[in-house]
């Protein structure tokens, strides 16, 4: 099931443990500034723009932000109406499962709803997989930025 997150779904702290034991090429741990200092910002983020969660067994194991973006000129993505993928991140004993997908439809769909010309969010990870994942779902890849125009 995927919802609006509320404030016990415990999102920070499985942000905060998938940014510190990343195994990527990124490395979030010096500007973390530990647990409360993570925690604290992201409850003051949680405030605004759009938070969802997928919950299974009345535990959230996935989570997506979505933030407005408008652009004044077509030129850089071609549409000036632009929803933000802040973030797409599943637990990881509940991977490839179907919930990333899950989240990213839901995603997709929102945007249509609020009104968007399409989706953009950028790729961190220098994973193969993760570009797959999200071409595989609609997305074309501009630069580091991949995005997913609706018709």
């Amino acid at each position: 099931m995927i919802r609006k997150m509320n404030k016990n779904d415990g999102i920070a702290e499985m942000l905060y443990d998938m940014y510190m034991n990343m195994d990527d090429d990124l490395d979030f741990s010096e500007s973390m500034g530990g647990f409360e200092l993570f925690s604290k910002n992201f409850s003051k983020m949680a405030e605004h723009d759009y938070h969802y969660v997928y919950v299974s067994d009345g535990k959230a194991v996935g989570y997506y932000l979505l933030m407005e973006a408008e652009f004044k000129s077509k030129i850089l993505f071609g549409c000036t109406k632009m929803c933000y993928m802040g973030i797409l991140v599943v637990e990881k004993s509940m991977r490839n499962q179907g919930i990333g997908t899950a989240l990213l439809n839901h995603a997709k769909s929102e945007c249509l709803r609020m009104g968007y010309e399409a989706l953009n969010l950028e790729v961190l990870s220098s994973s193969d997989s993760n570009y797959r994942f999200y071409a595989k779902n609609g997305f074309d890849e501009m630069s580091k930025h991949m995005i997913c125009f609706f018709e």
